[in-house]
Parts: structure tokens; C-alpha cells; sequence
């Protein structure tokens, strides 16, 4: 029996307790999908009224000129202050006074093109954008009343960027996401069953138990991985949800789909919330390192040598394995800490819970084995003492290291989300560690104005604790006859070892129970800076205009064919299948991602690659330029032939006529112009024979091609600074790959993220490039039935890389109709070939007809496939400049990105160089004469390479987007690994000299004795 879900009924548990207190219940046997329904149960209806919403931000510079603006203003009267305030600021508007009406039951979607404000209104109506140079007036009545603070308990929110956790499958992902969100008064049988349900629903069934992945190990589509984000949102069963762009990165039937989806949910009352960009959904809205440290320490002696190595081996204990460990957490957190902070805006996971369950999950697979391991290696092979008391003493401050990293380390990402900033804070802390924990200069001589700092440094209780466990009533091996009574053996004895440190000779439990309390403090304190400083939505400066200004002033000049070197491909039974091989080299599976593909790609025309999620599209293209990259685990193989103008071309001939254009634009630099980024690519890409004047021309002509002029003096612009607009930058990107005059022009998505018109002028570039001679070949996943027209070439792919269709566009539908299937004339053409190769995954009783449809036309296609030619042909490959040239172009580059660079760690850099040598000379000056400054003199040279660390941090920094520009450029072969390698160090070399010699000056101070001479 099912009762209707649409009147509230008391009888019965629920899914949605906490949502609505009289909800009905399903019962007898699951219905799996039918009728595109969840058997997700009824919610209390919401009546969501938007009323004079306003966003402003607060776009006025902040830093030394803003704080110094506004200290002067204090010295007036309030009330002129306030006005002298309110005028420096630059607010700009972002939503003006919006007003809406969402009723129960309605699925709105929020439309406007790029900068309209879409998603800022869905994250004030939700809640979650926060800061303090926003300035929010209006608000959001739910059911009539203001709700204030967390809207977790009636709402749910779809963000566009998936935040999932790579190394789970799709239906382990949902079944983690069901244990959180539904009541626990739910049994586990029908929280699977809710989760195959929505497996089902979102199209996931062939998916479900594949891997998310993530860039290193491949799993999930994109699309795929979108659609999962949905599904664990849909399992809260919200009264409100919440979608920004839920259709990004899906093709159109699962777009379709997915809306259809809403839609029905919807119709139970439920009110859905999404932005949008694609029409067709319109119709549905109605508004290792122990063993290396043994090695060092193998079976240390007695003697004053072997003495001096226990202590050095103690510390590498006691803050090397602590520190290494430090980091490790520090990078692994800054990933976890994302999906926590989602789970945690929705009210599903709460701070005690994530630090709990952490720590939990790890205790018995590295938080109790790594000491362990670690002490059973390190203790023994150093040839420490042998007895069991001691080793466990050494075990128990080990472990205590171990949850002092772990802990501290959380309480670092809670200060700073970024690898950056967290790592920063650990570095800063480890530098008191060394300095105060006792063994670069001993505890006793340190001097009294920093001598405190030892009482809040946990590496001195635990080098303590570990040196008293080591040497406390020890006597060491000494030359001399008549044993510790015998002065001349004073120094071999363990009392006089921990008199030199500093330390007590019964220096051990005590430091035990303080380590104790440092883990306790850094935990509860990790978790009081999660709880109470929360995570706040970064604004970035934008600019005042977010038009594209580029889009109708292209210059093309359109160009017969028989005028240029036309350029024609052409792929005859082109199969590519992926090789996987386990840690041992062993093949463990093979897999098709491409079936035989015979199809044809002109110049002068569109030549565009179409198919749902996981029908190979993107592999294909990738396969086609040469940038599918084989590793130890990853081997792909290829059969058949690519022809070009119906020859066998050579690796060079094709890297020669090839260029490929991302789906991104990460490739750019943020901090250069468009003029710039031109001349730079130009420099990089064009043959040395050519003047740079040339060069440059030849930059300023594609770029007046492309319609950039208007903006060619803006910064591209990234996530901290608004540049220029997501239209401007593709057209950048493609201009970067036509400065060679490329005949052939691969495109991945050029219009993915776009708005529709900014995807239509992109569209008309194109074309345009594609009228001078080229061939261009694209992939799409939506399209607009007005852009179908403008299709020369379509291969059309099914899932699992099958060819369904290869021709002419305007021959895909009567090729379609001969078949039996009739595009309406109300159909996107489009849209209708994606529905008909797509199999229904949502019903059990359509997917068996759908699948034979699919087959049927797979078959029909496949058998009328024309057998492969064989030819051969030469060409030059295309010319490059030389390493020197490119060096000479990356530098000044280089350092005008460096210049501009937003980053505060290009500042930061010779402040910390310039603060650790304050720090030395701090600790260490005066260095003495006497026999106990030995040690600190020793401590304070083995000190000095520790600026290696400073030099480090700053690369972590500000390496990896150089390196990811480099890595592009590189797979364009305009780049060389000695350019860049020569470029960049000539750039940081200079810093890291004059740095050098400021540390050098401060150091040396702590050289100058008591007397005031030099020694």
C-alpha cells in the first residue's frame, strides 16, 4: 500500500523527522525509480519570499593606506568621520532591490548571464555569504518569518564545484552521505534502499561502483561526479533545495534528466532553487623515514662521539619525526577540511563529531602503528638502552609526538583552510621548537629574556623526557680506569650529560603528563577555533564593467581553401583501449574507452564531436593531439588510423599542424595583461629566426583578431583579483594557440561554464577561425538549437565510446528518421540525438528498450564502416624558438607577473628570512668562551641551514601556478624544462642572495661575546 505523499499523515517513522512532524509513510515493497520518483517521504511545504534584497561590496582598497585613512579621520567629529568613511568606500552594487515569490511546490530557476548576480542571490537566500565587506539589506521569509543563523534543518544546498572524496565509489559516497543525513531511527535496509533509488534516479546505475578519482587517478566523468554532489543533497530530503548550476559539466539528456528529476520532487511539495544557463530545463520551471634515521644512528658508541650522536639521534626522535609528520597532516587536512566545512554548513556533521571520528578512523592504522614502527626501528638499531622500562618510555613519548603533530596540525587548518597559510603556522611554531627544546643551546644558557619560551615549546618535555630515559644513571664506556668515581670519567656519566642539557636527572613523568596536556590543548583547541571562527565566503575585487567587451569585434578574413594549406583528418577504425597494471607491474584489467571510429573532419567548418557522460569525447581529442601521457600503472593503446588529407602522418607532422585548446584557462597568468600574455606566448611559440618586433606584431594582429582590443591593457586576473571576463579569457586561450597559425584547432568544451550569449560569441569565433582554412574540432556537451546549424561535420558517440553516427550535420536527422526516429521540429536536434543514444537508467522498464535502441543503432552504424587506407606523408615539424630565446621572453615575465603578484608571500619571504636571523641572534647572542657554550656553538651552526626550510615554504607558495602554466606550454612544445628551470632560478636566485646576506648581518651578531669582541 502507498499512501499519498501529498497529505500528511501521522502514522509511522519517518525520513524526515526533523523536518516535519505529521509525514506519511510508504509502505509494502520498494518501486525502484518509478516515474522518475525517490521514495524520499512528504515535508513540511515552505513558502520562500525574496523581498528587497540589495548586495553591495565593499571594493575600496584595505591595507597601511586604508588603516592610516582611517585613523585620521578619528581625529574629526563622529559625525564627520562617519561621512568621510562611508565617501572613501567603493561600493559596488551586485543585486539592486530583488523581489520574488518561490511558492511551495515550484521549481524557480534563477537566469542572467555572467556577473548578473545569480549565485549571489541563492547564497543570501541560503544563508551562506557572509563578510565583512558585504553589505546585505533585504532579506528571505520562510513560510512568512525571518529565519536567522543555520537553515541546515529545512534546507539543503547543491554547490557547483563537486567537494567528494576521491577514493570512494559513487554508492559508497551515497551511503556515507545517507548514515549522516537520515534519522538514525532509520533502519540500514531502507537507507540502502534510498540510496539504489537515487542511484537510480540520477542516471548513476553504471557508475555506482566506480571511484570518484581526481586529476592523479582518474575516476568519475565530470558529469558523473556532478550528479553524485546531487544525490548526497537529495538524501537530506530538504523542504528547501538550494542548486548553483546543477547542470554544469552534464550533457543535455542528463541535464534533462536531472531536471525532470526536480521537477517531480517538486510536485511533493518541496521548493527548488537553481540557477541556470540552459533553455531546455525552462520548460520545467514555473518561475619512510626510520629506517633512513637508523642507518645515521647504527649502533651508536660509548665514547664522547657515540655521547654527542645519542643526543643528536634523541632530538631527531623527539622533533624531526614529529615535524615530518606535522606536514603530512597539514596537506592532508587542507583537502579534508573542504568536505567537513560543506557537511558542516549543511548541519550534518558537527566539530566534536569530524575531530572524534578522525582520529578514531586512524588509531588503528597510523596514529598507534607509525610510533610503534618507528620506536621498534629506530630504538633498537640505534643501540639504545635495552630495557623493556625504557623502551616503553621512548614508545610512550612517541606516541604522544604523534598526537601532538595530528592535533596541532588541525589546530593549524583551522587557522588557515590553504596548504599555504596552515603550513606557515606549523612552520612558525617548529622554528620555537628548535630554538627552545634544549639541544641546539642548552635549556640553563639560554638567555633570560627568552628563556620562557622553553615552558610552551613540547619538543623540550619531550627531548627532556627522552634524554633523562637515555642517559639517567647511565655510565658510558671510559677510557680511564676506576669508573664513575674517577673525575677524569665525570663526562661519561649520566648525571653530568643531563647537567650539561639542562635538564634534572628525574626528568621524565613530569614532562609525560605535560606533553599530555599539549595534546589535550591542541585538540580542544582545534576544535574551539572550528566551532567559533568560521569559514567566510572570499570576495575578490572586481571590475566595475563584467561585460564582454569583446564579443562582435572580431576581425576575421575569410580565405578559400584552395589559398591556404588546407588541412583535412580523417580517423579509419580508431580504437583506443587503457592498461592497468597493479604496484607490481602485473595487468589486473583492459578496457575499451574507444570502440573502432571511422569519421571525417573538414576545414572550413564546425567538426563536432558530441556525446553523453562517459562516451569517450574528451579521450578522443586527447588521443588526437598527443596528450594522453602513459605512466607505470596507466598504458593506453591505440589501433587503426588517423589520416591526414588521407595520408599516414608522422608524430612531428602532427604536432606540427595540432593545437589544443583546454577546458580551462589555468594556463594563464594571472597577473600579466591580455597584450602581455600575447607577446609572452608569442615569444615562446614563434621560430627564432623571427625579430621580437615581428613577434610582437604578430601577437597584436591575433589579438585584434580575436576582438580583444578593448581589453588588451587588462589583467587576466584570478581568484583574489577580478580580471577579465570568463568570454574574454577562452578567447585568450584560443589565441594563444592560433599565434602559430595552427592548421588543425582541437577544442575541449570551449563553451563550458559560459553563459548563452557569451557561448554564442565564442561560437562565432569559431566559425570564424574555421572561414580562414582551418580545421576545427570541438566537443559539446549542450548546445542551442540556433548554434545546430552552424555543425559542418557530428560524430556522435554513446556511452562506452560506440559510434553511432559520423557525417554531415544536416544528414544526422534524415539518417535518424530512416531509422524510425523523427525529430519533432520543436526538438532541439541536438538534444534529440543525445536522448535517443542515451539509455534510461531511471526506469527498469525502459532501460531494456532503451539499450536495444542504443544497440540497434550502433549496429546499424557500425556496419556500414568504410576498411582504411594506407598512405604515408612527410612534413617539418613546426619551428620553435631556441632555449636561450625562451628564457630571454619567460623572464621578464617572470618578473612582471612576480611584480604585480597579489600573494603576500613574495613580501613575506625576506621578512621570514629577515626573522629568523632575528630569532638566532635572540637566542644565541652572546655566544661565551666557556666550555658549556660549546654545545651552542654547535647548535647555533646547525641552525643556520635551517633557512632551507624559509626558502621551501616560499616555493610551496608560489611554485605551483608557475609550474602549472609551464606544464601546458610544455605539452604545446613551446616550452623547455632548461627554459623554465633557467627562468625561474634567474628570477629567485637574486632574491635569495641579497636575503642571504640581510640573514648573514643578523646572525653574526649572536658571534659577538660577552666583552663586546668578535669571536
Amino acid at each position: 500500500m502507498e499512501r499519498d505523499v501529498d497529505k500528511p499523515d501521522d502514522s509511522g517513522d519517518t525520513l524526515n523527522d526533523k523536518h516535519s512532524p505529521h509525514v506519511s509513510v510508504k509502505q509494502g515493497p520498494p518501486r525502484l525509480g518509478a516515474g522518475n520518483d525517490i521514495s524520499l517521504r512528504a515535508v513540511a511545504p515552505i513558502h520562500v519570499a525574496v523581498r528587497d534584497i540589495a548586495v553591495k561590496v565593499d571594493v575600496s582598497p584595505s591595507g597601511p593606506a586604508a588603516a592610516l585613512q582611517a585613523l585620521a579621520a578619528t581625529k574629526g567629529a563622529a559625525q564627520d568621520a562617519d561621512a568621510e568613511a562611508a565617501k572613501a568606500r567603493d561600493l559596488k552594487p551586485i543585486l539592486h532591490n530583488v523581489s520574488a515569490d518561490m511558492p511551495s511546490g515550484s521549481l524557480t530557476a534563477i537566469i542572467g548571464g555572467s556577473g548578473s548576480g545569480k549565485t549571489t542571490l541563492l547564497n543570501v537566500m541560503s544563508n551562506r555569504m557572509h563578510g565583512r565587506r558585504l553589505h546585505v539589506t533585504g532579506g528571505t521569509l520562510f513560510n512568512g518569518h525571518d529565519v536567522l543563523g543555520d537553515l541546515s534543518a529545512i534546507s539543503a544546498y547543491v554547490m557547483q564545484t563537486d567537494v567528494l572524496q576521491p577514493t570512494l565509489t559513487v554508492r559508497e559516497t551515497l551511503r556515507y552521505a545517507a548514515d549522516l543525513r537520515l534519522p538514525t531511527s532509520v533502519a540500514k535496509d531502507e537507507r540502502r534502499r534510498v540510496v539504489d533509488e537515487v542511484i537510480l534516479e540520477l542516471g548513476l546505475k553504471e557508475a555506482a561502483d566506480t571511484r570518484i578519482g581526481n586529476n592523479v587517478h582518474k575516476g568519475c566523468s565530470g558529469g558523473e561526479k556532478r550528479r553524485t554532489s546531487i544525490g548526497v543533497q537529495l538524501l537530506a530530503n530538504p523542504s528547501v533545495l538550494f542548486l548553483d548550476e546543477p547542470t554544469t559539466g552534464l550533457d543535455a539528456t542528463s541535464a534533462f534528466q536531472l531536471v525532470r528529476t526536480l521537477k517531480n520532487l517538486a510536485s511533493k511539495g518541496r521548493t527548488i532553487i537553481t540557477t541556470s544557463t540552459n533553455a531546455r530545463a525552462l520548460r520545467y520551471t514555473k518561475t619512510v623515514s626510520a629506517n633512513l634515521n637508523s642507518y645515521i644512528f647504527f649502533q651508536l658508541g660509548e665514547d664522547q662521539a657515540g655521547i654527542r650522536s645519542r643526543q643528536g639521534a634523541l632530538y631527531i626522535a623527539s622533533s624531526l619525526q614529529g615535524y615530518l609528520i606535522l606536514q603530512f597532516e597539514v596537506y592532508r587536512l587542507t583537502i579534508d577540511i573542504e568536505l567537513f566545512d560543506r557537511e558542516r554548513g549543511e548541519g550534518i556533521v558537527s566539530v566534536p563529531g569530524f575531530l572524534i571520528s578522525r582520529r578514531l578512523a586512524r588509531l588503528l592504522i597510523e596514529d598507534f602503528p607509525v610510533p610503534l614502527l618507528f620506536s621498534l626501528i629506530f630504538y633498537f638499531m640505534a643501540g639504545f638502552r635495552t630495557e623493556g622500562t625504557q623502551f616503553m618510555t621512548f614508545f610512550a613519548v612517541i606516541l604522544l609526538e604523534q598526537y601532538i603533530a595530528v592535533c596541532f596540525a588541525m589546530t593549524c587548518v583551522a587557522v588557515s583552510r590553504t596548504f599555504a597559510g596552515a603550513s606557515l603556522v606549523a612552520n612558525m611554531a617548529y622554528t620555537l621548537q628548535s630554538m627552545a627544546c634544549g639541544y641546539f643551546i642548552q635549556s640553563n644558557t639560554i638567555p633570560v629574556y627568552v628563556r620562557w619560551t622553553k615552558w610552551i615549546a613540547y619538543c623540550f618535555y619531550a627531548f627532556g623526557a627522552l634524554a633523562a630515559n637515555e642517559f639517567a644513571g647511565r655510565f658510558y664506556a671510559c677510557p680511564e680506569e676506576g669508573g664513575p668515581a674517577n673525575p677524569a670519567c665525570k663526562q661519561y656519566t649520566g648525571d653530568y650529560i643531563m647537567e650539561q642539557l639542562g635538564f634534572p636527572s628525574n626528568w621524565i613523568w613530569r614532562p609525560i603528563i605535560v606533553l599530555l596536556a599539549f595534546v589535550i590543548a591542541f585538540y580542544f583547541g582545534a576544535g574551539f577555533i572550528l566551532r567559533y571562527w568560521k569559514v567566510e565566503m572570499q570576495i575578490g575585487r572586481a571590475r566595475k564593467d563584467e561585460s564582454d567587451e569583446s564579443a562582435g569585434k572580431e576581425k576575421m578574413t575569410a580565405r578559400s581553401l584552395q589559398e591556404v594549406r588546407a588541412v583535412k583528418l580523417r580517423l579509419e577504425d580508431y580504437a583506443l583501449e587503457i592498461e592497468k597494471r597493479n604496484w607490481m607491474g602485473r595487468k589486473t584489467k583492459q578496457l575499451d574507452v574507444l570502440k573502432p571510429v571511422t569519421a571525417e573532419f573538414e576545414p572550413g567548418v564546425l567538426n563536432i564531436i558530441m556525446g553523453p557522460s562517459g562516451s569517450g569525447k574528451t579521450t578522443l581529442l586527447n588521443s588526437m593531439g598527443h596528450r594522453l601521457k602513459n605512466s607505470f600503472s596507466t598504458k593506453y593503446h591505440s589501433s587503426g588510423q588517423l589520416l591526414v588529407n588521407d595520408a599516414i602522418p608522422s608524430d612531428s607532422v602532427l604536432e606540427s599542424i595540432i593545437s589544443y585548446v583546454t577546458q580551462d584557462d589555468d594556463a594563464l597568468l594571472a597577473c600579466l595583461t591580455v597584450r602581455e600574455t600575447l607577446r609572452f606566448a608569442a615569444g615562446l611559440r614563434l621560430p627564432s629566426w623571427m625579430p621580437k618586433e615581428e613577434k610582437n606584431k604578430r601577437a597584436d594582429d591575433i589579438l585584434l583578431k580575436m576582438g580583444l582590443k578593448d581589453c588588451a591593457d587588462n589583467l587576466i586576473g584570478g581568484e583574489l583579483v577580478k580580471g577579465i571576463s570568463g568570454g574574454e579569457k577562452r578567447r585568450v586561450t584560443i589565441a594563444v594557440q592560433i599565434l602559430t597559425d595552427p592548421r588543425v584547432l582541437l577544442l575541449d568544451e570551449p563553451t563550458s561554464g559560459l553563459d548563452a550569449f557569451t557561448a554564442t560569441s565564442i561560437v562565432d569565433v569559431l566559425r570564424g577561425l574555421a572561414e580562414e582554412g582551418r580545421t576545427l574540432i570541438l566537443t559539446i556537451h549542450q548546445s542551442r538549437s540556433d548554434l545546430f546549424q552552424h555543425f559542418g561535420n557530428i560524430l556522435l558517440l554513446a556511452r562506452g565510446g560506440f559510434p553511432v553516427y559520423a557525417g554531415p550535420g544536416k544528414d544526422m536527422l534524415p539518417h535518424f528518421a530512416a531509422q524510425g526516429f523523427v525529430c519533432p521540429r520543436s526538438t532541439n536536434p541536438a538534444d534529440f540525438a543525445l536522448d535517443l543514444i542515451t539509455v534510461d537508467l531511471q526506469h527498469e522498464s525502459k532501460e531494456a528498450a532503451s539499450r536495444a535502441t542504443v544497440r540497434n543503432l550502433i549496429d546499424s552504424w557500425t556496419n556500414n564502416n568504410e576498411k582504411p587506407s594506407n598512405a604515408a606523408t612527410t612534413a617539418n615539424r613546426r619551428p620553435s624558438s631556441t632555449t636561450q630565446q625562451q628564457q630571454h621572453t619567460a623572464t621578464p615575465a617572470e618578473l612582471g607577473s612576480l611584480a604585480r603578484s597579489t600573494t603576500p608571500f613574495h613580501v613575506a619571504y625576506p621578512l621570514l628570512v629577515v626573522g629568523l636571523g632575528g630569532i638566532l641572534a635572540l637566542f644565541f647572542a652572546p655566544l661565551g668562551r666557556d666550555y658549556y657554550s660549546v654545545q651552542n656553538r654547535v647548535g647555533f651552526l646547525q641552525e643556520i641551514p635551517s633557512i632551507y626550510f624559509v626558502g621551501m615554504l616560499q616555493n610551496v607558495a608560489a611554485y605551483p601556478p608557475e609550474r602549472d602554466v609551464f606544464a601546458r606550454e610544455h605539452d604545446d612544445g613551446a616550452y623547455g624544462v632548461e627554459a623554465f628551470f633557467a627562468t625561474y632560478a634567474s628570477v629567485e636566485v637574486p632574491f635569495e642572495i641579497v636575503t642571504s646576506l640581510v640573514f648573514a648581518v643578523l646572525a653574526v651578531l649572536a658571534l659577538w661575546g660577552e666583552s663586546g669582541d668578535y669571536v
